[in-house]
């Protein structure tokens, strides 16, 4: 049924087979700048996912924020917000006769359980229970059938694209783990900085906190933050997020399962870590073995690369060599062609806007919608 309503998205000109010099001959999306476009959202192809806004408690960067005032509001048109948009694609790019609507073919699948649901080789029975119980620094271990696995590494901008999962399908998370009371300062400053102290930038497991199930306040006892740290992210007017987290929260090392069938990992910058294994041994608690989709950005597949364990793990299940290079900056270029702009963030705390970073909810929910298309297409992105 899919494919009768959806026949572009399942077209043979949106791929070419890739060439990475792995022996690999894996599905690969030609580059967006060549099929991907962005298109108004109109009555006719309005999205039916349900929305969210910056008080999504998995978007814990206030920085990527675009929120508007209720006066901004009355006063904008359509086209105006970056949710007035979407990512389509298409084969021939001036013939709407050849587009996919990503957006409506994710929701029909289900969005990530169902896209999950399309995957059998994630279904073995496997026990991660090591004897202590079944928890991991409160990550529930079973003796069933095992998630499907996504292992997202890089800096920032692909944070956005794992918030955005998050909370576009918040109703279905079933698990969110995050780095909870970390000592570490990751920026790119702080690393620097390290390095001239002691000879080494890179973080000891120690200094990245527990990773473990947040617990929340009472959702009735809900506060907003009205603390002058968090209001310089935010336009007068706009109502503050609520204090949902009692622990100071960070998503550097996070976790979202959705419906306990699939796993998005993130790992922020995996390159600054002196043991890169006993983050995925002691945090994540995740056999490399059982990873079914990688996803990089910013060079960051060199810690693979540069690791000869790691490689070998991760090429003997063939993930390797279809690993995605996520084409972040290709978003932007065909918004600028597309739509004459980049959504940005634009809150207060940014000096130059629109900021490198996109603005939350915006384009990283086309960015998740890309990502789900690719699991369920068994298909990965070079990078353009």
């Amino acid at each position: 049924e899919l494919i009768t309503r959806h026949p572009n998205c399942f077209s043979d000109g949106l791929w070419s087979r890739s060439n990475t010099g792995d022996d690999d001959d894996a599905k690969e999306l030609l580059s967006l700048k060549e099929v991907g476009k962005y298109e108004l959202i109109t009555g006719d192809n309005v999205p039916s996912t349900v929305p969210y806004d910056h008080q999504c408690p998995y978007a814990i960067k206030y920085s990527y924020n675009c929120a508007r005032n209720s006066t901004e509001l009355a006063s904008m048109i359509n086209g105006d917000m970056p949710t007035d948009w979407e990512l389509i694609l298409a084969t021939n790019r001036t013939d709407s006769s050849t587009e996919c609507n990503l957006s409506q073919l994710i929701y029909e699948l289900g969005g990530p359980i169902g896209v999950s649901s399309t995957h059998h080789q994630h279904g073995n029975e496997k026990s991660n229970d090591n004897g202590d119980g079944g928890v991991h620094d409160g990550i529930m271990k079973s003796k069933t059938k095992r998630p499907f696995n996504v292992l997202m590494m890089g800096n920032s901008y692909l944070r956005q694209v794992f918030q955005a999962m998050a909370c576009k399908w918040a109703i279905d998370v079933t698990e969110y783990c995050a780095s909870i009371n970390q000592t570490v300062c990751y920026s790119l400053q702080c690393i620097k900085d390290r390095g001239q102290e002691n000879g080494t930038g890179f973080v000891e497991i120690n200094e990245v906190g527990a990773f473990v199930p947040p617990t929340k306040y009472d959702e009735g006892s809900y506060q907003p933050d009205k603390s002058g740290k968090t209001a310089q992210f935010f336009r007068p007017g706009v109502k503050l997020p609520m204090i949902v987290y009692p622990q100071r929260l960070s998503d550097d090392l996070a976790m979202v399962e959705f419906g306990n069938s699939i796993r998005f990992y993130y790992l922020f910058r995996p390159d600054v870590y002196k043991n890169i294994t006993a983050i995925f041994e002691q945090k994540f608690h995740l056999d490399l073995a059982d990873v079914d989709k990688l996803v990089f950005n910013a060079g960051q597949e060199k810690v693979v690369e540069s690791d000869k364990n790691l490689k070998q793990i991760l090429s003997s299940t063939g993930v390797w060599q279809a690993r995605s290079v996520w084409p972040y900056g290709t978003f932007r270029k065909i918004q600028e062609r597309d739509i004459g702009r980049w959504f940005g963030a634009d809150n207060p705390w940014i000096t130059d806007p629109p900021n490198g970073h996109a603005c939350l909810p915006g384009p990283p929910n086309d960015e998740t919608n890309l990502l789900l298309f690719l699991i369920f297409s068994n298909a990965k992105s070079k990078g353009t």
